[in-house]
């Protein structure tokens, strides 16, 4: 999972200088050119995503199994 949310934060810069500078609003406006799948393997649910005010950050965070613990990514590395 933590490689997922890597993957995606590349997915979401490729889509930031695609597109004029601002992030999707939801992981679902990924094309699938940049991602092919925004589900938690495990959990079959989408990956937590959120656009910061302003649209331009964003935070993805995943929950790992062991040790029970949140990872996050954002665009403010």
């Amino acid at each position: 999972r933590q490689h997922d949310i890597g993957t995606i934060q590349v997915a979401l810069e490729m889509y930031y200088g695609d597109h004029s500078g601002t992030y999707p609003s939801t992981l679902n406006e990924l094309p699938q050119e940049y991602l092919s799948s925004t589900l938690d393997p495990v959990t079959k649910q989408p990956y937590q995503y959120q656009l910061q005010a302003g649209g331009k950050n964003y935070e993805v965070c995943a929950q790992l199994e062991s040790p029970k613990t949140q990872k996050c990514v954002s665009s403010q590395f």
